[in-house]
């Protein structure tokens, strides 16, 4: 994160998000640190764990390895992990020691994958940015890697950019699912639920990349550089907002150019708090099936390559609760936990919408599912 929480918990970061990305992949995953990072992964940013066989390990890394730069240890574990589990891919991913030390984890990788045969990806992860640069660079790395030019198309084949738990219940992930094939669109794979290499392999094969989170955008810019792929930025949420959805879909099948749906925008007192794409989303189904304006609150930072409407970028703890309590908002649309940076003199209608990302297990609620009309009972509240 780089900026100092007081009062919240640090949000999901960059291992964690990649740790999230490849998690169905048939793949031996070692996180470099001491335990505490990958503890913190497993007990606290990962809802699949409890019951899953991922192989997501610790490299255990000691003081005395640190100090001396000894990266045969972990390149042994590694490779004894890979001769009892027989991968399709090894995956090293950095933490804050490896990172104040200025370990290679992109050589590494490229000496493990020399000796073994195996492909090896590593990620020079710090623990100080958030899990969406992570999830990103875990799809462009596959995608980079293993996706092959196309020999044909699919017409109606579409790609899911950016869908991880961090940012999707598992109901949210089943809806937007169900909803493609619903209205005659084929799933040719999904970055990353449910992932396999395979999927990886063929997903040039798909007529248009929908993005549905932050982290979906740099390896749609890149799909579409290199096969040609437009895509589509936005969250279907909303019964109109899903209709509007579903018109863009077939205009950039048919057209084949790439769109980013805005708001109209205006004054407003609704404030929506989240990931970037996530807020734009709630934004239109606002403006689609109610005629109201929100402004956008991003907490991971804004893109500055799509248009701004009511765009604010609350990228640390201190502007989020500026923001909240600045008197302009009566109504906020967030996870939770960010209910702990309202001042007891602050009058605003807090609406719970839950994100792993940001509060965890520690929220106490289930993930809302927002796909379409789901959606329509909790906006119908803030009218």
């Amino acid at each position: 994160m780089g900026k100092l929480c007081v009062k919240l918990p640090p949000f999901s970061p960059d291992y964690s998000g990649v740790c999230s990305a490849i998690f169905d992949l048939n793949c031996v995953a070692v996180i470099h640190d001491a335990s505490g990072c990958t503890g913190n992964y497993t007990g606290y940013d990962e809802p699949r764990w409890y019951g899953s066989k991922t192989a997501i390990f610790c490299s255990g890394l000691r003081e005395i390895d640190a100090i001396l730069g000894d990266d045969e240890k972990m390149i042994q574990k590694v490779l004894d992990a890979t001769e009892s589990l027989n991968p399709e891919l090894i995956v090293l991913i950095g933490s804050p020691v490896p990172m104040v030390i200025g370990t290679d984890m992109k050589g590494i990788a490229a000496d493990i994958e020399a000796r073994t045969g195996i492909p090896c990806l590593g990620f020079d992860t710090t623990g100080t940015r958030y899990y969406s640069d992570g999830i990103a660079e875990a799809c462009l790395a596959l995608t980079e890697r293993f996706t092959r030019m196309p020999e044909q198309k699919i017409p109606n084949g579409v790609n899911l950019l950016g869908l991880t738990p961090l940012d999707f219940g598992s109901s949210a992930a089943s809806d937007l699912k169900a909803a493609l094939v619903q209205n005659g669109l084929e799933l040719v794979s999904s970055f990353c639920d449910g992932l396999t290499m395979e999927a990886a392999q063929h997903a040039a094969q798909a007529s248009l990349n929908l993005v549905v989170s932050q982290s979906g955008l740099q390896p749609a810019r890149s799909m579409e550089q290199r096969f040609g792929i437009p895509y589509l930025v936005q969250i279907p949420i909303g019964r109109k907002a899903q209709e509007n959805w579903l018109e863009a879909v077939h205009n950039c099948l048919n057209e084949q150019k790439s769109l980013v749906p805005c708001a109209a925008g205006g004054e407003t007192d609704i404030l929506v708090l989240g990931d970037e794409i996530l807020c734009r989303s709630v934004q239109l189904g606002l403006e689609a099936d109610f005629g109201l304006t929100a402004d956008c609150g991003c907490l991971f930072g804004t893109e500055s390559k799509i248009p701004e409407t009511n765009i604010l970028n609350l990228e640390d703890e201190q502007k989020i609760e500026e923001a909240i309590n600045c008197g302009k908002y009566r109504r906020i649309i967030g996870d939770p936990m960010l209910r702990m940076l309202i001042h007891p003199e602050t009058e605003v209608d807090f609406f719970d919408l839950p994100s792993y990302c940001i509060s965890s297990k520690m929220s106490g609620m289930p993930p809302v599912s927002c796909i379409g009309e789901r959606f329509n009972a909790f906006l119908a509240e803030i009218r």
